[in-house]
């Protein structure tokens, strides 16, 4: 039922953007505890870069790397670009979506990596069925049936069973209705619009409706789970709002899976390598295509005057009576030199153990 979803990940160029704007967010986060000074600008596409004007307040050191990154282009690229510095760190970030508005804050950035695929909601209540489509913060309803009771009186009177087998037969009418509609509002030219479904549902309706139930295959492989809300309407919870939140959930736990599925496909038809030592030194040797690492490095690369190079998890370590030449985080190293090369690289969760 899953395995369309388990089987989507991230381009490594969208891994690489995911994680460096979470890192810029964190940054921004920790600055604002000690009311730091920093730089956060967003170029639209296709808009002029005024180097003098991003460059204007930062230190000289973050100058020159925002000058080299910021080298390459000279108007926005068809995404835009996303400037962050502080007085230790710069960036210029490539989003994996356009850039809307020309003023950044944390709430735009984390709209950058919400999740921008559509997914479908089906709210079946005892008296009105919802079909939603959501596309990040977007809403949009796409169809509402309302289901009309039979009423106990009808004119001539009417039997315990008659009345039960109108019943019977209104709700194979408003379920097929469902069905149809789900057919209809959900897929187009023979493919879904979504790309996955959330069913909720009030009172036993779901249960006769899945049992005569004829959704398209397609949608059918792509449900992602179906929640009995009874005890929800009970607790005064809306069905759709529980389904949000179940979505929010369900993406982390998605986005873990497919990250194993990934490790798992890698070391299954390819040759591995382990540890940052042999990694990295058969990345720069060129034997490498693929690099999966974890997001939560917090190593320097660290070029000695004698020509050693060191990894440390603070720039002083292990350096006693040693001068460098030069410093730099391993996790922006690694994404200049993967770039550099041509080689994949693919950022995977704290949760997901396999390192380097």
């Amino acid at each position: 039922m899953m395995a369309s979803i388990l089987n989507n990940e991230l381009s490594h160029t969208d891994s690489v953007a995911h994680y460096r704007i979470k890192k810029v967010i964190r940054l921004i986060e920790e600055e604002k505890e000690h009311n730091s000074t920093i730089l956060l600008a967003a170029i639209p596409p296709h808009k002029y870069i005024d180097l003098k004007e991003i460059l204007n307040n930062t230190n000289k050191d973050i100058s020159d790397t925002l000058r080299k990154q910021l080298a390459a282009y000279t108007i926005g690229p068809s995404n835009g670009l996303i400037v962050y510095a502080n007085n230790r760190y710069a960036a210029a970030i490539e989003p994996p979506i356009p850039i809307k508005q020309i003023e950044c804050n944390l709430i735009d950035l984390k709209h950058l990596i919400k999740d921008q695929r559509s997914f479908g909601i089906v709210v079946i209540g005892t008296k009105i069925t919802s079909l939603t489509i959501i596309q990040g913060e977007h809403k949009t309803i796409i169809d509402e049936l309302k289901f009309e009771e039979v009423k106990k009186r009808l004119r001539g009177g009417s039997s315990s069973v008659r009345f039960a087998r109108l019943v019977a037969e209104k709700r194979v009418t408003f379920g097929s209705g469902i069905r149809k509609a789900i057919n209809a509002k959900f897929m187009f030219n023979g493919k879904p619009i979504v790309f996955g479904l959330v069913f909720v549902y009030s009172g036993d309706f779901y249960d006769s409706f899945l049992k005569i139930g004829d959704i398209d295959e397609q949608l059918r492989n792509i449900i992602i789970t179906v929640i009995n809300g009874n005890k929800l309407v009970s607790a005064g919870k809306p069905l759709y709002d529980y389904a949000i939140e179940f979505l929010n959930t369900a993406f982390e736990r998605l986005k873990i899976i497919r990250e194993y599925g990934m490790i798992l496909k890698l070391l299954k038809n390819h040759k591995v390598v382990f540890g940052l030592n042999n990694v990295i030194k058969m990345l720069e040797e060129g034997s490498l295509s693929k690099i999966i690492a974890q997001d939560n490095i917090k190593r320097f690369r660290v070029l000695l005057k004698d020509n050693n190079v060191r990894y440390l998890e603070h720039i002083t370590e292990g350096m006693e009576g040693m001068e460098s030449i030069e410093s730099i985080e391993l996790d922006e190293w690694l994404i200049e030199k993967c770039k550099q090369l041509k080689v994949e690289l693919h950022f995977v969760s704290c949760g997901v153990q396999e390192n380097l």
